[in-house]
C-alpha cells in the first residue's frame, strides 16, 4: 500500500490516508466529514461495452437559464437547463463552481437526460451535465462548437 493525502474531518488539515488497488484503477480512501469513501480513478480505457448501451443514453443540448447555490454537502450549483419545448427545463446539481453564476447563464451544455433523478441531500438532480476535469482539477462543461437547436441529440 502507498500513502496519499486526505483532509482531516474536524480541523480541515490534510492527513495521511492509504491507497489500494482495483482492477485497472488506482483507488484512494478519502476521509470526509460525512464518512470515509473509496474513490477509484481508472488509469486507462474502460472495458468495451455494447453500442446498445450508448444508444440507451439520451444525450441532448440545452441552454442554462438559471444558476443558484445548491443545498448539498459539496459546494455545487443548482443549474436549470432549457432543452426546448419537447423536453422543457430540467435541473442539475453540478460541480461547476469555478465559473461565476452569471458566466454560465445562456451557455449551451451537453447533458444526459434519462438517468433518472438523483437525490443529493435536499436537492434533486434530474440530468447529468457532462464535463471534463482540467489540469487544475476544475470541472469544465462540454459544449457544442457552434450554437445548435435546444434539445438536439448527441450521436
Amino acid at each position: 500500500m502507498q500513502s496519499c493525502d486526505s483532509r482531516d474531518e474536524i480541523s480541515g488539515a490534510w492527513t495521511l490516508g492509504t491507497l489500494g488497488t482495483c482492477p485497472g484503477a488506482l483507488c484512494a480512501v478519502i476521509f470526509h466529514q460525512y464518512g470515509q469513501y473509496l474513490v477509484c480513478y481508472t488509469s486507462g480505457m474502460k472495458d468495451t461495452t455494447s453500442f446498445e448501451h450508448f444508444e440507451a443514453l439520451d444525450i441532448r443540448v440545452g441552454k442554462i437559464t438559471n444558476v443558484e447555490d445548491a443545498q448539498t454537502k459539496k459546494p455545487t450549483y443548482r443549474i436549470t437547463v432549457d432543452f426546448g419545448p419537447e423536453i422543457g427545463t430540467k435541473v442539475s446539481c453540478g460541480a461547476y463552481r469555478n465559473y461565476a453564476k452569471d458566466e454560465l447563464i445562456g451557455k449551451q451544455v451537453v447533458a444526459v437526460i434519462n438517468l433518472g433523478i438523483k437525490q443529493m441531500g435536499p436537492e434533486k438532480s434530474e440530468i447529468l451535465i457532462l464535463g471534463v476535469q482540467n489540469e487544475h482539477g476544475q470541472t469544465v462543461y462540454l459544449t457544442p462548437q457552434a450554437e445548435v437547436a435546444l434539445g438536439a441529440h448527441i450521436f
